[in-house]
């Protein structure tokens, strides 16, 4: 875990270098009695520019809302009272100053939560209007409903399913794990713990982990790698062509064990593998380039934006959940990495009613069949 511990801080740490706000962001669904309609909101930190101005789109790296979306505004550490965004500019100035006279160490914009909700018809109609973001590319996502009514309860079922980032990536994690295997490493499904000993799971989970560190350390050469077909004319004297470079990558990259995973030295260390698997110096100088810096930055920033992805994540629907299938308050850009990620639940709503009418259709033609008999 030391290895991947290491990636996972140097990205975050680009990351933060990237956006500095606050990324907190809860997301709540409501299945509605009619089973078909819902209402989405989102909670939300963002800037000063946008709590003041009126701007088309609020939010922040991983959230935009637009007009369509009703925008309010509150304090996070009350049971607030909402206010329609935008605030004005004396609002945000006197609450700068209370914060200032009570010694409270904070911008305005950390004490204030935005709220965005918006009502849909349908949950495939909400699904299909995700605002949230990724990499600067939207989530997409896909939802259904199913409501069965029974005479003494009606059953609920919600399922939604974000689709999988696997293509940030340009080698496949399957080509180092097995499908169950990745999909247990980053989501804790299918649970292949159950019935393994604990020292059997340690061994696996090794073996995996080791395998794990190999596939990111492929991945960020295969991102080096790339940065140089797109810039291939810049190389004096290359020992192949380009077309010939592209062919050898894979095998490139796989050559050696040398690379690493500090992603801020990189590209030397590419340049090292290179140099030892193409017996020549003709890429270093591109590598080390600032250009190259800057546009590695970039690509990291992707996979940054990936590991710092993370939304609460609430869900209501009519009567008692009967069943679920997610990590309540969890949801995590590392779910998406192998595979589409679902989220399933199931409630009832049990009908009072429908036991005192089946109670008084047994009684009553009891007691008018012994009035009768009576009568008789």
């Amino acid at each position: 875990m030391k290895r991947i511990g290491k990636l996972v801080l140097a990205l975050m740490a680009l990351l933060t270098i990237a956006c500095n706000r606050s990324q907190d962001i809860t997301m709540m669904t409501q299945i509605n009695n009619d089973g078909r309609s819902c209402i989405r909101c989102f909670y939300f930190h963002t800037d000063s520019a946008s709590l003041v101005t009126d701007v088309d789109t609020v939010g922040n790296d991983y959230l935009h809302v637009g007009r369509e979306w009703k925008r309010q505004w509150g304090f996070t550490d009350a049971d607030s009272v909402y206010y329609n965004l935008p605030m004005s500019p004396k609002q945000y100035a006197e609450i700068q100053q209370e914060l200032e006279r009570q010694g409270i160490d904070k911008r305005v914009e950390d004490t204030i939560l935005v709220v965005a909700e918006r009502h849909y018809k349908t949950t495939e109609e909400m699904s299909a209007d995700l605002p949230l973001m990724l990499a600067d590319k939207p989530l997409t996502a896909k939802s259904s409903t199913k409501k069965n009514f029974r005479w003494f309860y009606t059953d609920y079922h919600f399922s939604e399913t974000y689709a999988s980032c696997d293509s940030l990536f340009s080698i496949p994690i399957t080509d180092y794990v097995d499908k169950d295997m990745a999909s247990y490493w980053f989501t804790g499904k299918p649970n292949l713990a159950e019935g393994v000993p604990g020292a059997g799971m340690k061994e696996m989970l090794d073996n995996v982990e080791e395998r794990i560190s190999q596939w990111l350390n492929a991945n960020i050469a295969a991102e080096v790698y790339n940065q140089v077909i797109e810039r291939y004319n810049e190389v004096d004297n290359p020992p192949v062509s380009r077309e010939r470079f592209i062919e050898l990558r894979d095998s490139v990259i796989h050559s050696s064990d040398k690379l690493d995973v500090d992603i801020i030295n990189v590209a030397s260390e590419t340049a090292s593998i290179l140099k030892d698997y193409f017996k020549s110096d003709a890429y270093t100088p591109l590598l080390k380039s600032e250009e190259m810096g800057k546009a590695l930055e970039q690509r990291y920033a992707v996979y940054g934006a990936l590991m710092g992805f993370s939304i609460q994540y609430a869900l209501s629907m009519p009567g008692r959940f009967t069943a679920f299938d997610y990590e309540a308050l969890h949801f995590t850009g590392e779910y998406l990495i192998p595979h589409d990620y679902t989220i399933t639940a199931s409630s009832r709503v049990v009908h009072p009613w429908a036991f005192v009418a089946t109670l008084l259709l047994i009684v009553i033609p009891l007691f008018l069949f012994r009035r009768k008999r009576k009568d008789k």
